[in-house]
């Protein structure tokens, strides 16, 4: 793709990790989202594969990185545009519920056969595409083994699994609990729980006497099925595929298996408002070309992608071919 005629047209969001831009190509009129992170040469091989995921991955899953590259000690990344993350949503129906649900599922569930363990799943990781499917994102923390305990918090407290903080262990049962604290928020527009910080989650998980109870969700079939997956034992909980074998009849679960939402009834979300930024045309240059080096399978699928004009190389490094 040619990303020579592409500027910042506003702020999406910001914070520690840096910023995203929604970005405009003055050429097609097609829109993308640029994210700019501090460019740290120590951090390359979690970048590495951070984008092995959104590069590699199905598009029907992740969402889908078209280019990347370093300049001036930070690292960009562009990816299709988004509509928002599930925080968009306003009193879906349960139809609307349901599907998103089961669209998750079918991610998570995705990543983990590929090897990886997400570890920062939360609200603002899940996001909607342009046509309202939903799509895993922010794979900065993930791992590709199936179980890890490296020392380090991931993450959102309010999302983490017992394990993770108390023992800094993360492993496929931990994402399918923080799925679980992601239908709740569904149900119920609130997390589970408000921790404060690491600390303080740390000391609620500690206390066996905290039970864990949805006091907001009213359905018993909603319960049951949050407790699948919100167990404090990892051997309680279930994933996703096995979580839709015992349903019982009449289950809200049996209402479809994730339709597109927009055809389930009226679909209200919230206003999104960019942030300002100066207009400015987006550079691509590689300070660090020794990092975009790719082996020969991936440079012949990158010129087949050049002949054929088709958008997003199959390899991982260069995403950008600058045209020729």
């Amino acid at each position: 793709m040619d990303v020579s005629n592409v500027f910042l047209e506003g702020v999406i969001r910001g914070g520690a990790f840096g910023q995203v831009f929604l970005v405009q190509s003055a050429t097609t009129g097609m829109q993308y989202a640029l994210k700019q992170q501090p460019f740290v040469l120590d951090g390359m091989d979690q970048l590495r594969l951070e984008l092995q995921v959104h590069t590699r991955g199905d598009p029907n899953f992740v969402v889908k990185a078209l280019a990347a590259w370093d300049h001036n000690n930070f690292c960009y990344t562009l990816f299709e545009h988004t509509l928002g993350n599930l925080t968009m949503f306003l009193m879906p129906n349960e139809h609307q519920i349901v599907s998103v649900v089961h669209q998750m599922g079918k991610a998570i569930s995705y990543i983990h056969g590929c090897g990886y363990i997400h570890r920062d799943l939360q609200p603002r990781s899940i996001l909607v595409d342009t046509k309202y499917n939903i799509k895993l994102s922010e794979f900065g923390h993930c791992v590709q083994t199936r179980s890890v305990s490296d020392g380090k918090l991931c993450g959102s407290a309010e999302y983490m699994a017992p394990e993770s903080l108390l023992d800094s262990v993360y492993a496929e049962e931990s994402d399918w609990f923080a799925f679980g604290l992601l239908v709740h928020y569904l149900l119920t527009n609130t997390e589970l729980h408000n921790f404060e910080n690491f600390e303080v989650a740390k000391r609620h998980w500690a206390n066996a006497a905290n039970l864990i109870i949805f006091d907001l969700v009213v359905s018993r079939f909603w319960q049951s099925y949050l407790a699948k997956f919100v167990a404090r034992r990892m051997s309680n909980r279930h994933r996703y595929s096995t979580s839709l074998a015992d349903l019982a009849p009449g289950h809200p679960m049996l209402l479809n298996s994730g339709y597109n939402i927009q055809k389930l009834g009226n679909l209200y979300v919230r206003a999104v408002r960019l942030g300002e930024c100066d207009r400015r045309q987006m550079v691509v240059q590689y300070d660090h070309p020794e990092l975009y080096i790719f082996d020969e399978d991936e440079e012949q699928a990158i010129q087949l992608e050049r002949v054929n004009g088709t958008i997003g190389p199959v390899g991982m490094f260069p995403l950008y071919i600058p045209p020729q």
